[in-house]
C-alpha cells in the first residue's frame, strides 16, 4: 500500500518483517514531513494511501531509542511485536524501554 514495496511479499510473512517495514515506513515519512515533501500529515496520508490517523500511529516508530531500532534492523528477537507495541508510547526513551520490555 502507499509508496513502498511490502517486505513480507519479498521476505515472506512474519512479525519481524512487518515491525522492520514499518519503522523504515516511518523514517520515511519522517524524513519527507522534515523536508517539507508535504505540508501535514494529512496530505502525507492521502498520497501514501493510508488514514491520517494510521500514518500518525506509525510515525512513533521513527522515534524509537536507537538500540531498539538496531535490533529490529538487525532482526534479533524482541519481547514485542508491532500489534503489541502500545498505542502512545511515551515520548522518553527510558520510558519506551520499559513499556516495549526492555528494561
Amino acid at each position: 500500500k502507499g509508496f513502498y514495496p511490502s517486505l513480507d511479499e519479498t521476505w515472506g510473512s512474519g512479525q519481524g518483517e512487518k515491525l522492520l517495514q514499518a519503522v523504515v515506513r516511518a523514517l520515511a515519512w519522517f524524513r519527507q514531513l522534515s523536508a517539507g515533501s508535504f505540508a501535514s500529515v494529512e496530505d502525507l496520508a492521502k498520497a501514501a494511501d493510508y488514514h491520517p490517523k494510521v500514518v500518525r500511529q506509525n510515525l512513533r516508530l521513527a522515534f524509537l531509542p536507537p538500540e531498539v531500532t538496531g535490533r529490529i534492523v538487525a532482526g534479533e528477537p524482541l519481547p514485542f511485536t508491532l500489534a503489541t507495541i502500545p498505542k502512545h508510547l511515551p515520548l522518553d526513551w527510558a520510558g519506551q524501554r520499559r513499556a516495549l520490555g526492555l528494561s
